[in-house]
């Protein structure tokens, strides 16, 4: 399923012909941008953008964006920490999009 494993919230038809990009007959095509965080296993940030890039995101574009810095900030913690792990947990929107991005653009990334 394309929308569990390679999540691009994208439409779910092909502009030119209007059939799915699923393969799915009778246009009853699975849409991406209305799945669950949790019911992905893994996105592709065409669409979205990078979350590196620091731009503002949406709906499930902002709830990808949202883990990848929250995995960033693990990733920081537990290498700063020497392998211990500090336990900090889970940063808010702003906190981890702070963090990360000084400003708009990829020149705004620490």
């Amino acid at each position: 399923e394309r929308c569990t494993y390679n999540n691009m919230v994208d439409t779910p038809y092909f502009q030119e012909s209007g059939e799915c990009r699923d393969k799915t007959p009778h246009r009853n095509c699975s849409d991406c941008r209305a799945w669950e965080l949790e019911r992905v296993k893994g996105t592709h940030f065409t669409i979205c953008q990078k979350p590196w890039n620091c731009v503002f995101a949406r709906g499930l574009c902002a709830k990808f964006h949202q883990k990848w810095h929250d995995f960033r900030f693990e990733l920081e913690e537990e290498l700063l920490s020497g392998g211990r792990g500090a336990g900090a947990g889970p940063l808010t929107p702003q906190e981890a999009r702070q963090r990360s991005c000084s400003k708009n653009g990829k020149s705004g990334y620490k």
